[in-house]
């Protein structure tokens, strides 16, 4: 259950984030994204480096506040935490742990895995874009479902896998991180990285495909037809 003004302030922050990233993010980062694409980036080595350490610390930074969360709660040590400790174990017993506020925000920033998988991926990869619209009507849909199967199988799979593997339970930790980062980071990178490799291959590619792969020494020793 949420109070009025608990619901108030999530929309007005939630607004207040939209608007910053509509005004300040999507644009230029729809910008840089074909700069890349389009093989236009002048120092890419440097570009990969500054990303990489950038994923990084984006990514030990949730463990650092959460661990700092842990050990300065000052409530864990008080009356009133004694007194709601029963409360708590009972609440446990029907509701999962990482449901607290602080933990599932912990698990929450593991998005930040597939936002620098899809920036590296297209870093890493040796496709270009051409800003041509895709003719969606005009594609078989024999293709289209050949496209989603290639896509689900390079990409989403062993991002899945990597999601279920078990962890010691309630390590939060490995748990943010394993299942949920480096989960999405790898479904990030293979999108951007494998996914169109996989389409030229199998010849699945079309005009308009973001970094669409015509490498042609590598074209001529994947394709199978």
């Amino acid at each position: 259950m949420h109070t009025l003004n608990q619901v108030l302030l999530g929309m007005s922050l939630g607004t207040f984030y939209m608007y910053i990233f509509i005004k300040y993010i999507d644009q230029p980062l729809e910008t840089f994204l074909k700069t890349i694409a389009k093989q236009e980036l002048n120092d890419r080595p440097l570009t990969i480096w500054l990303y990489s350490v950038c994923y990084l610390i984006a990514s030990l930074l949730p463990i650092v506040l959460y661990i700092q969360k842990s050990q300065s709660n000052s409530l864990i040590e008080s009356d009133t935490w004694s007194k709601w400790w029963i409360v708590i174990k009972n609440e446990l017993k029907t509701t999962p742990p990482n449901a607290f506020a602080y933990i599932r925000c912990l698990l929450d920033s593991g998005v930040v895995g597939g936002f620098f998988g899809i920036i590296l991926g297209a870093l890493a990869s040796d496709g270009s874009y051409t800003e041509t619209s895709p003719k969606f009507r005009t594609i078989p849909k024999m293709m289209i479902f050949f496209r989603v199967l290639v896509f689900f199988i390079v990409a989403a799979i062993p991002a899945g896998v990597l999601a279920l593997i078990p962890v010691p339970e309630q390590n939060y930790i490995l748990t943010y991180f394993l299942n949920w980062n480096l989960a999405l980071f790898m479904a990030g990178f293979s999108a951007t990285k494998f996914v169109p490799i996989a389409y030229a291959k199998f010849n699945l590619d079309i005009e308009g495909d973001f970094l669409r792969f015509r490498n042609v020494h590598v074209n001529n020793t994947l394709s199978i037809s």
